[in-house]
């Protein structure tokens, strides 16, 4: 099927794969709203910083992760289900906002187990692992023919990892100020 955007082009949606263009139609005059996606992210990552990596300073890393990681696997849930480009995109800005603080979180606890000398090493397996963890959701994502699988996938992914919040120690920096 070809649409017909102006006199000068025309969208085809021929493939069999199922995206968010070809769902809510993000083509011709709605191709404005696919750029607001990644600055839907951005804006939640924004927010959940300025919010809650003060509040991990005031209560505490660990407990700041045990608090935002069951959020991830409900943004999946969210944007699974979407049934229009504004759930989606609450679902995006959701996602933005338990994320962001998650990573620098993370980052921060894992460079403050480790003494002043090593601390490299908590630096690095942070990094590296969310570089892993991009490179295997783009296999994945080359792989799954329909968004909402990967969805599903982000979301399965985001449940698998709750256990290790309860094997995580507090960092030593905020348990000397307490």
């Amino acid at each position: 099927q070809s649409t017909a955007c102006d006199q000068s082009s025309n969208f085809s949606v021929k493939s069999s794969r199922s995206s968010l263009i070809t769902e809510f139609h993000l083509y011709c005059d709605r191709r404005i709203l696919l750029g607001l996606f990644g600055s839907a992210f951005f804006l939640g990552a924004m927010f959940g910083v300025l919010i809650f990596n003060p509040l991990s300073d005031k209560y505490g890393r660990r407990t700041m992760l045990r608090i935002l990681t069951p959020f991830v696997p409900m943004t999946g849930v969210l944007f699974y289900w979407a049934v229009d480009v504004e759930m989606a995109l609450l679902a995006i800005v959701m996602a933005g906002l338990v994320l962001s603080p998650i990573s620098v979180t993370s980052f921060v606890l894992a460079t403050e187990l480790f003494e002043a000398k090593k601390r490299y090493v908590g630096a690095t397996t942070v990094l590296l692992s969310h570089v892993g963890a991009s490179l295997l959701a783009a296999l994945i994502a080359m792989a799954v023919e329909d968004w909402r699988v990967m969805a599903l996938i982000y979301l399965v992914a985001g449940v698998v990892v709750q256990p290790v919040n309860y094997w995580i120690d507090e960092s030593p920096r905020f348990l000397g100020k307490v």
